[in-house]
Parts: structure tokens; C-alpha cells; sequence
């Protein structure tokens, strides 16, 4: 009997870890180059943060364009990457915290 009950105690746990990993999974979102032309915004889970990928000039092809990724807390501006020669996908993905981005 006891047996059973341990059991189904970690059928229950297994089923709730997987939906909590199935929600945080390793899924992210994908930009293409021609895609930071659209200034696409990826805002963190708890919406203090985001990631806003834009191009310049707009529109240009990958190979012309200066690729560029900001990091915002709110209006103030942590972080700025510029990617020259930008050839493939930029994967965004925060941490369920809020506190890390890759």
C-alpha cells in the first residue's frame, strides 16, 4: 500500500516538473537578419526588461546592413552589441527570473 501511494506522490511530481520545464524550456526566440529591419522587441517574463534587435540602414541586405542588440531595463539602456557580417539566426532567450539573457 505504501508502495502505491510513494508511487503516485512521484507520478504527480513528475507530471508537474515536466509542465514546469515544458513553460521554462530551452525554446527562444529566432530572428533572422532580415528580421532586426522590423526592430523586433523580446521583453523579459517579468516585463522590466527587453532586447530590441534593429538595422541600419533599414531594409538593407544582411551583407550592407550594421546588425545591432540592445539591452533595456525600462528607458535606460544597459548594453549595446553590433554584429558586422551577420550571416545566420540570433537565438534571444531570458532566464524565468528576468536576471540573464542569451
Amino acid at each position: 500500500m505504501q508502495s502505491k501511494i510513494i508511487a503516485t506522490a512521484l507520478q504527480i511530481l513528475f507530471l508537474s516538473l515536466s509542465c514546469f520545464a515544458e513553460n521554462y524550456s530551452c525554446r527562444a526566440d529566432v530572428f533572422m537578419p532580415d528580421g532586426y529591419s522590423d526592430k523586433a522587441t523580446v521583453w523579459s517574463p517579468d516585463h522590466a526588461k527587453y532586447v530590441l534587435l534593429s538595422s541600419k540602414p533599414e531594409h538593407a541586405e544582411s551583407d550592407e546592413a550594421s546588425h545591432t542588440i540592445s539591452i533595456y531595463a525600462g528607458a535606460r539602456l544597459l548594453r549595446v552589441f553590433t554584429l558586422e557580417d551577420l550571416s545566420g539566426a540570433t537565438f534571444v532567450k531570458w532566464s524565468p527570473d528576468s536576471r540573464a539573457y542569451t
